[in-house]
């Protein structure tokens, strides 16, 4: 299986001054490590690695870092974490875990819903609920995702982890009872309007009542005056 291959440089130094100066140079400063495994300070082209993520491409998968600097050409890894600036979005730093084909891994993998369901062709509204489930498998096994078909899907049915169907060799960490999709019933407008027009006919009719009661009032004393004399 062929990965993508993002270009990257060995950093000298570890700080935030070292960081600073990679993102100058437009890259993403991040450090790579893996088992037993002496970390590494890295920076990667900041405009390939954004366009790679934006695409999906990189994110549950696996990559190829072509190092420079370090007397290794390629190495195969997977994206651990990502962080971004909190107001830009910009990718701030990178952290990539070495990986060996023969090695077992754990790892996120997108869900992918595949089908029209039955309920949706009634008006249901289908709820894309897990988009990713947690997997454990040789790296060389990984899939770049799971799909799951919904066609069977009613109104009120739902499907659940433990519905996913993937190979003999992997296996699924999320819990099994976790629900990945479902068919619901549309909120019907039709049903709030009415109570709200109830509120708000008792609301013009209460004014009504009160302003009838203070003139029986005025009434009761204006006879009562009258006796008086």
């Amino acid at each position: 299986m062929e990965h993508l291959v993002l270009e990257a440089t060995v950093r000298k130094g570890m700080g935030k001054g070292a960081a600073r100066q990679a993102r100058r140079n437009g890259n993403v400063p991040g450090i790579l490590y893996g088992r037993g495994e002496a970390t590494l300070a890295i920076e990667v082209d900041a405009k390939q690695f954004e366009r790679m993520l934006h695409h999906g491409l990189a994110k549950h998968g696996m990559l190829d870092l072509d190092l420079k600097g370090d007397g290794t050409e390629r190495r195969t890894v997977l994206i651990r974490e990502i962080q971004h600036h909190p107001v830009t979005g910009d990718v701030l730093h990178a952290d990539f875990y070495h990986i060996e084909m023969e090695q077992k891994i754990v790892v996120s993998i997108p869900v992918v819903l595949v089908g029209q369901a039955a309920g949706v062709k009634k008006g249901g509204i289908l709820e894309h609920v897990s988009r990713e489930i947690e997997i454990e498998c040789v790296a060389k096994k990984m899939p770049e995702n799971v799909k799951v078909d919904v066609t069977s899907l009613d109104i009120g049915g739902s499907l659940h982890v433990r519905d996913v169907v993937l190979g003999e060799d992997i296996r699924v960490l999320t819990d099994p009872d976790r629900t990945v999709a479902s068919v619901l019933l549309p909120k019907m407008k039709e049903e709030v309007a009415p109570a709200a027009e109830a509120v708000a006919a008792e609301e013009i009719a209460e004014p009504e009542v009160v302003g009838k009661r203070e003139k029986e009032k005025e009434e009761a004393e204006e006879e009562s005056e009258q006796e008086e004399k």
